[in-house]
């Protein structure tokens, strides 16, 4: 099931609305979306969830793929059964900044299937050129975008972000239109060598210290599919702006605040004490609160 994504159609508190937000910070290449938040409208008025076959996504893979995944989540159990979060479903979304499409897997004991083959449109791909920083692109008209992975819960929140790594690798799936390269440094430091093919494409980031390298060959190490709590990542990254200083912080606390505006809103009372307003439901707000508890200047 497919679902068509139409920006800001339904209120915050909407049961047919979960909310959702990326971003993109310097050095933080391979990542196609830019700082962005969709509301996902379920058009058919409730989830789909429809199993998928597939080998494990844990394997290391290169190039192409089939679109199918079957991944085992670390720590999938101990989140999946937790009382306050009651997960039901998980889902893929590729977007752009005013259309975005998505569709819904299963969940299992040990993590989770899904098919991403449906979700592609022309509307939701992006010109190469412009998110890879100044790298070279073999065809300038090639166009591409990224899935994102999610976990909701039986309100219809997205109280989770689904991840694949090992500690300094990043898994990407992209979905390219055309036969495309993409090679050479960019602005930022940053080494590009990916090679991708019509369809769905998997390649891989490789931090090195200050930059990244991109490349379609796996490397060795097991990869692993990770989950974390939308709130706790949301709490992490305020904590991480709160240790940088002017306008690194201002430029920092504007992207956060943009990211997460439909989950967490900030203000001051009468004693000017800063103020947390929650829109993202008591599973974000416990676990912010909670993370946010563990930071320190």
């Amino acid at each position: 099931m497919i679902n068509q994504i139409q920006i800001a159609s339904e209120p915050k508190d909407s049961n047919l609305a979960s909310t959702l937000a990326h971003e993109t910070r310097k050095n933080n290449a391979g990542r196609i979306l830019f700082l962005s938040l969709c509301v996902v409208v379920m058009l058919s008025g409730a989830a789909i969830f429809t199993a998928c076959g597939g080998d494990d996504d844990n394997k290391n893979d290169s190039g192409t793929f089939d679109g199918n995944i079957n991944a085992t989540v670390e720590g999938w159990s101990a989140f999946v059964n937790s009382a306050e979060i009651r997960i039901t479903g998980v889902y893929a979304i590729m977007e752009t900044s005013g259309f975005a499409l998505s569709v819904f897997g299963s969940v299992s004991n040990t993590g989770f299937t899904v098919d991403i083959n449906s979700l592609y449109d022309s509307r939701v791909l992006r010109l190469i050129t412009a998110t890879v920083n100044g790298a070279t692109v073999n065809l300038s008209n090639a166009r591409w975008n990224e899935a994102f992975f999610y976990v909701q819960n039986a309100n219809s929140e997205t109280v989770g972000l689904l991840w694949r790594e090992n500690n300094n690798v990043s898994v990407h799936y992209v979905f390219a239109d055309r036969e495309v390269t993409i090679t050479s440094e960019d602005r930022d430091g940053n080494i590009w060598d990916v090679s991708l093919k019509p369809g769905w494409n998997i390649y891989y980031r490789i931090s090195n210290n200050d930059s990244y390298s991109m490349t379609s060959q796996s490397p060795s190490g097991n990869l692993t599919w990770n989950v974390i709590s939308m709130g706790v990542k949301a709490a992490r990254e305020l904590c991480a702006c709160s240790k940088l200083i002017d306008d690194e912080q201002e430029s920092c606390n504007k992207a956060w605040e943009s990211a997460y505006f439909n989950y967490v809103g900030v203000g001051f009372n009468d004693d000017d004490e800063l103020n947390y307003f929650f829109y993202g439901g008591n599973t974000f707000e416990n676990d912010f609160l909670a993370e946010l508890a563990k930071c320190s200047n």
